[in-house]
């Protein structure tokens, strides 16, 4: 097995300002654009580093196979285009980015729908678990009523106990902390538990909720911006390497920010109107804008962009349906370029589906191993774990909700109780009024 660090990352030449990698300053920005030697840093020579290791780490004899996880999809779908039609035994992409309908310019917006599908899940499962707490109202809904009033300055929880939440901007610090909250599957469940608190608003839930803003997310710092909400980038001596936030922007902004066939790129004016009506995110599409008006040095593209490989090889999607980093329409989509691919969708499944499904579901990383084996007969049905239906997520109850409730609340209820009673409907009132004040969506 090769792992190697991605060319401008960790240990290959990162790319760094004095040694920092977090996101770049004005100083930093200044430091890059003296480089002359940032065009070596492409996906595409990223690309060719993988092959040369090929050349020289594996045996002769050897079946090699290719895995991409994410962004390395994008990186291993390069190394594809570039190797010829058969160079490898068979590839597993999993978590897979489209590389001719990638637009990170709408990432934000994406990431948001993937997240309702998940709030709409919750109303579905467990006869309406979710609904009946918003007497009927739907989850996505009473979301809405609250982020609108917070916005408005208007919701009462927030202006008398979280007041660095209320206005346009003090809510981008709770849209952060449910997304940074979206961080594996069962995390995630955290989310109706914050929506529930914040309408109830008793003294437990202030308490819950303060461990929660405070404590986990540090919003109330009053130098808090979406960009350095995510803690520094450290060193991980266990893979001796780290992530990287000037690179990932690098890359975004040279290859993944737009896609030329959809016509002109948005303005600054209609990214913002976006981000406006989403519910929760992280504003990468903020942070990266920022950086693109302030002149942050790219890479130029080259002749394999927005391009599809051409192969012979058989090849493995493996997604999740509760994806938000990589969304099953892009995944759809690109099944449907290249229908001879098998895809394997796991329903109650996020980013990185191997890593990342519900307890006891061993069934991704089966699959890959059956494709391994047999990447040409291989099909997800032979497997029993794929054939049987999944059982509904429970949102509420089981060891994996209370550690996530010790995590976020530092209580072991997520709710303050097994069984929540339900809220009063009006406090999710009819939004129009609200809406009167938000620019049109785009």
């Amino acid at each position: 097995i090769i792992v190697p660090d991605y060319r401008g990352v960790g240990t290959s030449s990162e790319i760094n300002c004095n040694g920092s990698v977090s996101y770049p300053d004005d100083a930093c920005i200044a430091m890059l654009k003296a480089r002359s030697d940032l065009k070596h840093f492409s996906i595409t020579n990223a690309a060719r580093d993988v092959l040369k290791l090929v050349s020289d780490l594996a045996l002769p004899s050897a079946k090699v196979f290719l895995y991409g996880e994410s962004f390395g999809t994008y990186w291993a779908q390069r190394t594809m285009q570039i190797a010829g039609p058969d160079a490898f035994a068979g590839v597993v992409l999993s978590s897979a980015l489209n590389p001719v309908l990638i637009a990170m310019a709408y990432f934000d917006k994406i990431e948001n729908l993937a997240h309702l599908r998940f709030l709409d899940s919750c109303d579905r499962d467990l006869n309406g678990f979710c609904s009946r707490l918003w007497g009927g109202a739907l989850t996505r809904h009473a979301l809405q009523s609250v982020i609108l009033k917070i916005k408005a300055r208007k919701h009462r929880c927030v202006l008398e106990n979280f007041p660095y939440l209320s206005g346009p901007q003090g809510v981008k610090r709770l849209q952060v902390a449910l997304h940074r909250a979206n961080s594996d599957i069962y995390r995630r469940t955290v989310i109706p538990a914050v929506l529930y608190r914040l309408s109830r608003c008793d003294s437990e839930d202030v308490r819950a909720l303060r461990f929660f803003l405070v404590d986990v997310n540090g919003v109330d710092d009053p130098n808090w911006t979406p960009e350095n909400s995510f803690p520094p980038a450290q060193f991980n001596p266990q893979y001796n390497t780290r992530s990287n936030d000037i690179y990932f922007y690098m890359a975004l902004l040279s290859e993944l920010w737009w896609n030329p066939a959809a016509g002109p790129e948005p303005s600054s004016r209609q990214i913002e109107a976006i981000l406006d009506r989403a519910l929760i995110l992280q504003y990468t599409t903020e942070g990266a804008q920022k950086l693109k008006e302030r002149g942050f040095p790219i890479f130029p593209k080259d002749e394999y962009f927005h391009k599809h490989p051409v192969v012979q090889y058989p090849v493995l999607l493996v997604s999740g349906d509760w994806d938000v980093a990589s969304p099953m329409e892009g995944v759809l989509a690109l099944h449907q370029t290249h229908p001879n691919w098998t895809l394997a969708e796991f329903p109650y499944s996020a980013h990185s589906a191997p890593l990342n499904s519900i307890d006891s579901d061993f069934c991704p990383p089966l699959c890959i191993l059956g494709f391994v084996k047999d990447p040409v007969g291989f099909r997800p049905g032979d497997l029993s774990c794929y054939r049987e239906a999944r059982v509904p997520f429970d949102f509420t109850a089981g060891r994996r909700q209370m550690n996530v409730s010790l995590e976020f609340f530092n209580t072991p209820l997520l709710f303050g109780s097994a069984s929540p009673s339900p809220l009063d409907p009006n406090l999710f009132e009819d939004t129009q009024q609200l809406r009167l004040a938000q620019p049109a969506e785009v």
